[in-house]
């Protein structure tokens, strides 16, 4: 009788623990008889593989597909190396018990990857660069290290990733910042919008995950906002107030510092006399008028007799009384105040 001839529709099956692979296996009877073979799976445990049938009928030059299912438990140990195995075709009937085929191939359990990536913030906004954050998180059986790519989609930006390669420990979590600055800064205008991608890949045999990919976008703001004109000249009212001010202050202190020494050479002084209180002063070659005031305990403007004159005789005064002597000229106003007896 002819062997059966048996054809896998991979030849190499990949798949990670806890998953499941499902390979059609096709059989024929090359024999001219009717015959049902039984089909099973050696090099592997019973555990790992499923067939779907194990047994098939076939007439004579007939064919007819077997469903392989590959399941490795989610406690498999993950090795560099594939398992080989086979799937051997026998015939069941008495006369034909020693008729069987095999067929070799290879079960290589891959790493399972449950990569997860957050970049936070996913839009950001600035006027000379900005600072995002990306965080990777690891759900699967094995560390993974990451390596971190950064794509514009026009040359404006440039990128920084710190650190660009990480390793990221399984049921842990590592992260990079990446910093975003601008070839050409914008100092009128509207806001420009900058679309940008990381893509990580991971080093050594392991494939990438799905969606290696993380979208973001940087909103460029111009340098000189709306209103910038008003806000420049009202600075610069503000500094030509501040000069003025300066200025001012300036001649104020300057008339001050001459009215302290004009005052001091006034000399005003209240003596007790017998009509009431007798008020002497020295009067400077630069003042002209005069005003005599008393301020305590009452205020009261006192009239000088004539102009010029340097000496006065209050006659409701009191030795309690204070009094107050203002010093004028024509062109610069008020030159020169004393007191006495306050």
């Amino acid at each position: 009788m002819e062997m059966p001839r048996i054809v896998l529709d991979s030849a190499r099956v990949r798949v990670g623990p806890g998953g499941q692979e499902r390979i059609p296996v096709l059989v024929q009877n090359r024999g001219q008889r009717h015959e049902t073979f039984r089909v099973e799976v050696i090099g592997l445990p019973e555990g790992w593989w499923q067939l779907q049938p194990s047994e098939i009928e076939l007439s004579g030059g007939e064919e007819g597909t077997v469903l392989l299912v590959l399941h490795p438990p989610a406690t498999t140990y993950v090795s560099d190396e594939a398992l080989p195995f086979g799937v051997r075709v026998s015939a069941t009937s008495v006369v034909n018990q020693r008729c069987s085929s095999v067929t070799e191939g290879d079960l290589e359990v891959l790493q399972v990857l449950g990569l997860q990536a957050v970049m936070k913030p996913v839009t950001s906004k600035g006027r000379w660069w900005a600072r995002h954050r990306v965080v990777y998180t690891n759900w699967g059986d094995a560390d993974v290290t990451v390596r971190i790519s950064t794509h514009a989609s026009d040359d404006s930006l440039r990128f920084r990733v710190s650190p660009d390669e990480l390793v990221v420990p399984v049921g842990g979590k590592a992260s990079a910042q990446v910093r975003i600055g601008l070839r050409r800064f914008s100092f009128r205008g509207m806001e420009a919008w900058h679309p940008f991608r990381l893509t990580h890949r991971l080093k050594g045999p392991a494939p990438s995950p799905g969606t290696p990919v993380i979208h973001g976008a940087f909103d460029q703001v111009p340098v000189t906002f709306r209103g910038f004109k008003i806000f420049t000249a009202a600075v610069l009212v503000l500094m030509m107030l501040g000069l003025g001010f300066s200025a001012l202050s300036a001649t104020v202190e300057g008339t001050t510092k001459e009215t302290e020494t004009l005052s001091d050479g006034m000399g005003i002084e209240a003596e007790e006399v017998d009509q009431g209180m007798k008020i002497t002063w020295d009067q400077p070659a630069e003042v002209e008028d005069f005003e005599l005031w008393r301020i305590a305990p009452d205020l009261k403007p006192l009239k000088l007799p004539k102009k010029g004159v340097e000496e006065l005789i209050d006659r409701g005064g009191r030795p309690q009384n204070c009094y107050l002597i203002k010093a004028y000229d024509h062109h610069r106003g008020l030159v020169s105040t004393d007191r006495s007896g306050c």
